[in-house]
């Protein structure tokens, strides 16, 4: 495990929340002064040495000239200030790291690709999905969200036939119903969206598509690719 594994993104926003409404009044009060300055050193140098662990030149600079260890109130009361700075660019650079680590992961299972290669269809041929699927995965992993959007439209256009019709929409119709809303999920808004960036032309300014609008179909698609292997495994003469 990295430093970096160590400190989750959770950690960090549990650590900024915490900082963010700790009780700055007591600084002033003469009797807890002390109790609460401690109890604030150690939270800010928590979040300086997490902050540290990122390697956020920008976060890193804002914490270089702070002292984090005031002892009169007026001190303690600008270390808060500043820090509230440091904790709206913390989060900023919390939800990217939150982001990549979710395109970091498959967006198609690769058991699920092992099961396609494994999987025969007469007549049919299972090869340029399987390789769709596997661009797809390459280019999610790269954060390419506008070849994964057309991706995704190509795999609906090419699979029709596994169903028996010649359209998608006509597959997901006469598909069973449980099957069938996670379907029309990619008929209705997956492919509206590939839509969208493949024939709008170009403007003043172009909207790219992001994790946003591509993470949610990952479900929808893998049940697609699953009644694709249910069809061919109950086609197979030889299966029991």
């Amino acid at each position: 495990m990295t430093q970096l594994d160590s400190w989750t993104v959770s950690e960090l926003q549990e650590l900024a929340d915490e900082i963010e409404k700790f009780p700055i009044g007591y600084f002033a009060d003469d009797n807890k002064r002390g109790i609460f300055l401690l109890g604030y050193w150690k939270l800010a140098n928590k979040l300086v040495a997490g902050i540290k662990l990122l390697s956020d030149e920008r976060l890193e600079s804002m914490i270089s000239d702070l002292n984090t260890e005031p002892w009169e109130p007026a001190d303690a009361f600008h270390l808060h200030t500043k820090l509230q700075g440091v904790l709206t660019m913390l989060r900023n650079h919390l939800a990217v790291v939150a982001s990549r680590a979710a395109s970091s992961k498959p967006f198609v299972d690769p058991k699920l690709i092992d099961e396609l290669r494994a999987a025969e269809l007469p007549k049919l041929d299972l090869g340029k999905l399987i390789r769709m699927c596997e661009e797809l995965n390459e280019c999610y992993a790269r954060e390419n969200y506008l070849a994964c959007a057309l991706l995704i439209r190509a795999v609906m256009n090419h699979v029709p036939p596994v169903f028996g019709f010649r359209t998608f929409k006509e597959a997901v119709a006469n598909c069973g119903r449980s099957v069938k809303g996670a379907l029309e999920l990619l008929e209705d808004d997956a492919r509206i969206v590939a839509d969208l960036h493949n024939h709008a032309t170009m403007r003043s300014k172009e909207p790219l598509p992001t994790l946003s609008q591509i993470g949610p179909f990952q479900a929808s698609f893998e049940i697609l690719l699953h009644e694709i292997i249910v069809r061919a495994v109950n086609e197979d003469p030889g299966h029991q």
